[in-house]
């Protein structure tokens, strides 16, 4: 039986899968010029972020930290995943970048 934690990690793991088997399905036909995007919650893309980039997700939490808000970007090419951009926060003022929680 899974509790609290376990559970809610199971059901993200769960959703990041199907999130990312929707993303592939399409890849080629939808996105190949255009690119594609998620936007979630920061744990959410925590994941997805060590997923595409083959890192170990037992951890998520202590492998990569984005702000609230940020941008990230990976490009997906012939000799796998690149990390571009990770939490630009750029487009905010310095008013919004400052506040606690992001």
């Amino acid at each position: 039986m899974l509790l609290g934690g376990a559970l809610r990690r199971l059901k993200l793991k769960e959703r990041i899968y199907s999130l990312k088997l929707y993303l592939l399905r399409h890849d080629e036909t939808t996105y190949s010029r255009t690119g594609g995007y998620v936007v979630s919650h920061k744990a959410t893309i925590r994941v997805i972020l060590c997923s595409s980039l083959g890192i170990n997700m037992g951890r998520y939490c202590d492998r990569i930290d984005v702000p609230a808000a940020s941008l990230s970007i990976v490009q997906f090419g012939a000799l796998g995943s690149m990390l571009k951009v990770l939490g630009d926060r750029s487009f905010m003022d310095a008013d919004l970048r400052s506040l606690s929680g992001t």
